[in-house]
C-alpha cells in the first residue's frame, strides 16, 4: 500500500463525530502497514490492481463497524475518492467505457478475494499472521515488554450437528460446537490475542503449543509464566513447558492424591502447601522420571481457607462440603525470573492465575460484535474469528494508551470503540 500515515490524518479528521464514521482510519492503516510484508507470501494471487493492504483494510473496516461489505466499501469509497493512488498503482483514472477508477475495492472484488483465502485453506495462516503482526506492533511501540505471561484456552462456537465433520465436537449439554485453541498474552495491564487454531477431534494439541512458543523464541522473547486450566493437564505438555523454562500455573487435578492433600489440611495432618510428583515415564535401571509440582490450597470463591477449616473441625459443615470449598493450584517452576519460592507468595500466585480469566472475558466480549454463528464453513468462521480478535486487541491497546496518557479518563466500551454510540471518546488514539 502506497501511503504515509501522516498524510491520512487530515482526511480522517474530516469524518463526522457520529457512528460508525468516527473511526481513526490512520490508525487502521498504520497497523496494516506493519502486516503487509508478513502476509504477502501467505495470500492467494489476486487479479485486481488493489494492494493486499487495501483489501484487508476494507474487510477490517467492515468487521469493525458491523456494516455489510457493500456498505463498508461504499463508505470508504466516498471517503477516499480522489486518493486512488494510495491503494493501487495505475496510469489512467478513467476507463475507455467512461467509468472512473475506484479508490476502494468494491464488494464483488473483496468477496472473491476472501473466498479464495477460505478455499485455499489459508484462513488460519492469515489470521495468525495478522495477530502476530499486531503483537509485534505493540512491542515496537513499547506497549508490551519482552517478558510475558502466556494464556491458552478453548473458544467454542455453536455449529450444526455433523458426525462426518472432524471439527464438530459434542458437549455435555448435548450441543455441537466448533472448537478453537486460542493463545493470548498479558503484559502489565494489556491483554491481547496472539494466535488461534482450529481443532480436530482426537488431535494432539502439543504441536500448536510448540508452534506458538517457537515463534516467541525466534524473536528472542521470553515467556515467564503460562496460565492454563485443567483441560490442559497433560504429561507431555507440562514436561514440554518445563523444558522450555516456563513456569506453569494450573488447577490441581481432581484425583486421589489431590483430594488427600485437601483432607490432610482439613484434619490438621498436612500443610497448606507442599510438593507433589507427576510420573512421566519409566526408565529401565533408573525408575520413574517425575515432574515436581508445588501444590497450594486456597479458599474457593468468597470462602476463606482458614474459616473452612475451622467450620469443618467445629462440625458446622461436612467433609464433603469443606472439600468443595477448597481450590488447589499447582505451580511448576520453569525459570528463576519471577517467583523463586512458593512460601510467602501464595497470594501473588493466586492473583496471577486469576488473570487467566482475561481470555474468558475476551471470548464473551467478542460476542458483542458477533462471532458469525451463521457461517457453516469452518475456515470462514476461523477467519472471521481472527478478525474479531484483531478488533478486540485494538480496543485493548486503545484503552491502554488512554489510561497511560490520562489515568482519570473513563474507559471506552467495545461498543463505543466500534463507533456504535452517538458520542465517542478517543477511538484508536495512539
Amino acid at each position: 500500500m502506497c501511503m504515509k500515515v501522516a498524510e491520512l490524518v487530515p482526511i480522517a479528521k474530516k469524518q463526522l463525530k457520529y457512528a460508525p464514521e468516527n473511526i481513526n482510519h490512520a490508525e487502521i492503516l498504520k497497523v496494516i502497514s506493519q502486516l503487509t510484508e508478513l502476509i504477502k507470501s501467505d495470500l492467494p494471487p489476486k487479479r485486481s490492481g488493489y494492494s493486499y493492504g487495501a483489501l484487508l483494510y476494507v474487510e477490517l473496516y467492515a468487521q469493525l463497524t458491523e456494516l455489510s461489505t457493500k456498505e463498508a466499501a461504499q463508505n470508504l469509497q466516498d471517503l477516499w475518492i480522489g486518493n486512488e493512488r494510495l491503494f493501487q498503482s495505475f496510469k489512467k483514472t478513467t476507463f475507455s467505457n467512461g467509468k472512473k477508477r475506484r479508490a476502494i475495492p468494491d464488494q464483488p472484488t473483496l468477496t472473491r478475494f476472501m473466498n479464495k483465502i477460505v478455499q485455499k485453506g489459508l484462513s488460519q495462516n492469515l489470521s495468525n499472521i495478522i495477530l502476530w503482526g499486531q503483537f509485534l506492533y505493540t512491542l515496537k511501540m513499547k506497549f508490551t515488554k519482552d517478558d510475558l505471561t502466556l494464556i491458552a484456552d478453548y473458544n467454542d462456537e455453536p455449529c450444526r450437528r455433523n458426525p462426518n465433520d472432524p471439527y464438530c465436537f459434542g458437549t455435555k449439554e448435548g450441543q455441537t460446537v466448533h472448537r478453537t485453541l486460542v493463545f493470548s498474552i498479558i503484559s502489565g495491564d494489556l491483554h491481547i490475542v496472539v494466535a488461534a487454531f482450529k481443532i480436530k477431534k482426537r488431535e494432539h494439541k502439543l504441536p500448536y503449543f510448540e508452534r506458538v512458543i517457537n515463534r516467541f523464541k525466534a524473536d528472542n522473547i521470553d515467556i515467564k509464566y503460562f496460565l492454563v486450566d485443567r483441560g490442559f493437564y497433560r504429561k507431555d505438555l507440562l514436561e514440554y513447558l518445563k523444558n522450555c523454562k516456563i513456569s506453569v500455573i494450573t488447577p490441581g487435578r481432581q484425583c486421589k492424591a489431590t483430594k488427600q492433600k485437601i483432607i490432610n489440611w482439613l484434619t490438621g495432618k498436612g500443610n497448606r502447601s507442599g510438593i507433589m510428583f507427576l510420573n512421566l515415564k519409566y526408565v529401565r535401571g533408573v525408575g520413574w522420571k517425575c515432574l515436581t509440582m508445588n501444590f497450594i490450597l486456597y479458599g474457593k470463591g468468597n470462602h476463606q481457607l482458614s474459616q473452612v477449616k475451622r467450620d469443618y473441625q467445629s462440625g458446622l459443615i461436612s467433609l464433603e462440603t469443606a472439600m468443595s470449598r477448597v481450590f488447589p493450584l499447582l505451580f511448576i517452576f520453569g525459570n528463576k525470573n519471577g517467583i523463586t519460592k512458593v512460601n510467602g507468595n501464595e497470594k501473588y500466585i493466586r492473583d496471577l492465575y486469576r488473570k487467566r480469566w482475561d481470555i474468558e472475558i475476551a471470548f464473551r466480549t467478542k460476542h458483542l460484535i458477533g462471532i458469525g454463528n451463521w457461517l457453516t464453513n469452518r475456515d470462514s468462521r476461523l477467519l472471521r474469528f481472527g478478525l474479531k480478535c484483531f478488533i478486540y486487541n485494538q480496543w485493548q491497546i486503545s484503552q491502554y494508551v488512554q489510561s497511560r496518557s490520562n489515568s482519570a479518563a473513563n474507559s471506552i466500551t467495545l461498543k463505543e470503540f466500534c463507533g456504535r454510540l452517538t458520542v465517542n471518546r478517543g477511538f484508536w488514539a495512539l
